[in-house]
């Protein structure tokens, strides 16, 4: 759980139990963490979003997780995203670049 919300903080109050609630986390935070894409599409099966680089304007694939981890445990394939949005990085040698909200939630 969050220690120290800030009394106008709206939003989510503790950590994430399901990628539904990483998910809307992500959107609560998403103007804030200076991000090199821009959503198109969020979806319900694998990969679980759609954004456009806004450098390149191709399209990349995300997958949303609590865990960085489960990302391998789900069987998804390494080649199959080029980020793992999660709120805990435990998966410090991913070969996918991972956003972990945890980290920008204490910052």
């Amino acid at each position: 759980m969050f220690m120290n919300i800030p009394k106008d903080f709206k939003g989510f109050a503790g950590e994430p139990e399901s990628e539904l609630e990483t998910i809307f986390l992500f959107g609560l935070f998403y103007n804030y963490l200076n991000l090199p894409f821009v959503v198109r599409k969020i979806n319900d099966g694998f990969p679980d979003c759609e954004a456009i680089d806004l450098a390149s304007g191709k399209t990349i694939y995300i997958e949303f997780e609590v865990l960085s981890y489960n990302y391998f445990l789900h069987g998804h394939p390494i080649d199959g995203c080029d980020y793992i949005v999660c709120w805990r990085n435990n998966w410090p040698e991913s070969p996918i670049k991972i956003i972990a909200l945890e980290e920008e939630a204490k910052s």
